[in-house]
Parts: C-alpha cells; sequence; structure tokens
C-alpha cells in the first residue's frame, strides 16, 4: 500500500509500524528497507511503535487487576500475574503489541491534527474492515496481488513469505503448521 501511494503522490506524513519485541530478524530489516525507501521519496522515517514493558513482561508479570480475573485465576489455582502463551482463542498479543498501540498513537494525532489513517488491508479481506480509510480495498488490490507489487519493487521480507503465509511473530498461534 505505501509503495502504491508513493506512486500515486498521495499526502503521507507518517508511517506507523508496530513491533511485538518478536518478530523474525528479517522483517527488521525489512523495515531498515523500507524507511530507507521511505526517506528517498518522502524524507520520512518510520514512526516504530513498542509496548512500554514488552511481550515478556505481558506473558509472565502483568499483574491482574481485574477482581473477574482474579477470581477466575484463583478458582483454576493459576498465577494472577502473567497472560501465558498467546493462543487461537486468547490473541492478547494482538491487542496490546499492535492495535491498541495504533489505536492510541492515531487518536493522539487526531486531538492535535486532521488526519487521515490510512490501514493496509487487501480487498479481499473484507472481514477486518473496521472504519478506516483502505486504499488496496479501494483499489481492489488483493493480498496476492499487493505482496507481488512489492516483490516487483525489491521488498522480499528476506524470503518470510517464502516460507510462512504471514510476517507475524515468530511465535504466532495463528501461523499455519505447515
Amino acid at each position: 500500500m505505501l509503495l502504491l501511494m508513493i506512486e500515486r503522490g498521495m499526502p503521507i506524513d507518517m508511517v506507523l509500524a508496530a513491533d511485538t519485541g518478536m518478530e523474525f530478524p528479517e522483517m527488521y530489516r525489512h523495515w531498515d528497507q523500507v524507511e530507507q525507501y521511505l526517506y528517498h521519496k518522502r524524507g520520512l522515517k518510520l514512526t516504530i511503535l513498542r509496548h512500554p514493558k514488552g511481550f515478556e513482561w505481558l506473558m509472565f508479570d502483568q499483574p491482574k487487576e481485574r477482581q473477574s480475573f482474579i477470581d477466575l485465576r484463583n478458582k483454576l489455582g493459576v498465577p494472577l500475574y502473567g497472560n501465558g502463551w498467546p493462543s487461537m482463542k486468547v490473541r492478547w498479543c494482538t491487542g496490546q503489541l499492535k492495535t491498541h498501540l495504533i489505536d492510541k498513537e492515531v487518536s493522539r494525532l487526531k486531538k492535535e491534527y486532521q488526519i487521515l489513517h490510512y490501514v493496509g488491508i487487501a480487498a479481499d479481506e473484507p472481514e477486518r474492515i473496521k472504519g478506516e480509510q483502505y486504499p488496496l480495498v479501494d483499489w481492489g488490490i488483493t493480498e496476492a496481488q499487493a505482496l507481488q507489487i512489492c516483490y516487483d519493487r525489491g521488498f522480499d521480507w528476506g524470503g518470510l513469505y517464502e516460507i510462512y503465509h504471514r510476517c507475524s511473530c515468530w511465535c504466532c498461534p495463528l501461523q499455519r503448521i505447515d
């Protein structure tokens, strides 16, 4: 999406990404490549958001404060801290380490500026659309087409998409077993 926005001359003032702290090394190198391109084309750097305490604190040490959580954990005989490994049904990681951080930053920016928030969801992911601006959807570009556009322009995530269906955290419970 970003590449096409630049090519189409669309205004871009900031590019946000969320670092869970559990990314593959290839993803960090990819972000460096994107930032170099973005700086060359628009004089901008990536804004990388990170949870102040990180994945491991959330997984092992975050104290439970809501009484319903405390009661349930006491009933089950499990510790009153940490979220444990993320799972298919309990994806605390996506919310805490990605979407909440981005939403919080976008809300902060909306108080200071009149902004449009573009999200890189593709045309074949309609269930993920939630009211922001989705250029790939507007342009009718699917995930596969978007990936090919990136490959055609030299962005290959260090080969991660040749191994994985999605470039998620290395420990993502949603990653396909194959």
